[in-house]
């Protein structure tokens, strides 16, 4: 048999004919009773939570001591540099401590720990500058002091130097007195015009300003001195060419009496002399320094002056 009258190989089966559902007489199945009631295992409900509606949550109230520890920890950088910053430091810690007693209550912490570092810088700065201010007063002291002490020896070293003799040993004149010549003001540009009756000068027009008490080291106008001897003031003119141990000791003889005497250099000393006292229309010229003639000379002519605002020498 050749292969064309072969059968061909079967294929695949054919699906089976749907049922006809609508084709045949309806039969219903056995009935099913229902399921009694709790015949099946009870399960109870679980109750649900009672949800409370929302509510906006309150803020806490700030404490006061931490407020005011704050506000005087600012002060203490401002107008009350040290009570400022005590008083921050005291609120600070008290309102720490009553925030952290609420337990929550009261907010503030942060400004009552704000006011405690505010109030420990504030109180160390000022402890500093007073410190600072303190050292510069004890220095101004000190050296003042020891200024004082440097003087005190001078002076006490110069009146060691002083001559406690007579006129005659110290090389003094007597006392000369010359007549009154007035008490007129004048102007700068009459002082030219001027001669006076002795030299220097002790009466006579004058400047309307006197001079400052004290020791000069440069020359004070002869018009200007005038007016200081109408005052009952002694003036020393001392010669610009004398030593100056001799100038020293005229210092110190002026400290003594610095609101009544008046020294100054002055060129037309008498020669042989080193200095010239004078009082109003009185003068003596001498060549040494001495205490005893100094005090004799003031006890009789100081204060003695037209217009006598100085008063009288007591030594």
């Amino acid at each position: 048999m050749s292969d064309q009258d072969q059968p061909p190989p079967p294929g695949p089966p054919e699906p089976p004919e749907p049922p006809d559902y609508g084709s045949g007489p309806f039969t219903p199945g056995p009935e099913q009773p229902p399921e009694p009631i709790g015949s099946g295992p009870f399960t109870p409900a679980v109750p649900q939570p009672y949800q409370q509606p929302y509510q906006v949550p309150r803020a806490r109230p700030t404490n006061g001591m931490a407020i005011a520890s704050l506000i005087m920890g600012i002060t203490g950088f401002t107008c009350l540099p040290a009570l400022g910053s005590i008083l921050a430091l005291i609120f600070g810690y008290i309102g720490k401590g009553q925030v952290a007693r609420s337990q929550g209550a009261q907010d503030g912490r942060g400004m009552a720990l704000a006011g405690i570092v505010m109030g420990w810088i504030g109180l160390i700065l000022t402890l500093v500058v007073a410190g600072l201010i303190l050292a510069s007063v004890v220095a101004v002291v000190e050296s003042d002091a020891a200024d004082n002490i440097v003087d005190e020896f001078e002076r006490g070293f110069n009146e060691g130097l002083l001559e406690t003799v007579d006129e005659a040993t110290a090389g003094c004149t007597p006392i000369e007195q010359y007549p009154n010549m007035g008490v007129s003001h004048i102007g700068p540009s009459e002082a030219a015009s001027v001669s006076y009756n002795s030299d220097p000068p002790t009466s006579g027009p004058h400047f309307e300003v006197p001079a400052e008490t004290g020791f000069y080291t440069t020359p004070v106008e002869p018009q200007t001195l005038v007016h200081n001897l109408e005052h009952g003031q002694v003036v020393i003119w001392y010669s610009p060419d004398a030593e100056q141990r001799v100038v020293d000791q005229l210092e110190f003889l002026t400290s003594q009496e610095p609101l009544a005497t008046v020294a100054t250099p002055y060129e037309n000393v008498p020669e042989g002399s080193a200095f010239v006292l004078t009082a109003w229309r009185h003068s003596q010229a001498c060549d040494l320094p001495s205490q005893e003639v100094f005090d004799a000379f003031r006890r009789r002519l100081q204060g003695q002056g037209p217009e006598p605002i100085t008063p009288p020498f007591e030594g």
